[in-house]
């Protein structure tokens, strides 16, 4: 998956991350079961630090669109974002 990080850019490079990977999930490019790039590997590709990686993927977890492994947190499932169903009368 091709990912750029601009630095010059007003938006923060956790946000640019976490947008980039929201919409590879979103559109498909990430299948439920993909496994994303561990965050020391994504980090030292995209030459920004690991906690920008994990917050990131952080937030991927804390909205539902993917599932992290405490004992592996470098393992990361991505899966279909569950929304709830509006009431019917």
């Amino acid at each position: 998956m091709d990912l750029f990080l601009d630095p010059e850019a007003t938006k923060p490079l956790t946000g640019q991350l976490y947008e980039q990977l929201r919409h590879a999930i979103t559109t498909g490019r990430l299948l439920p079961g993909d496994q994303l790039v561990p965050s020391r590997q994504l980090a030292g590709e995209l030459g920004v630090s690991r906690h920008t990686v994990t917050t990131a993927y952080g937030r991927l977890v804390a909205e539902g669109y993917a599932e992290g492994r405490a004992a592996a947190a470098a393992w990361w499932q991505p899966r279909p974002r569950h929304r709830p169903r509006g009431r019917t009368r």
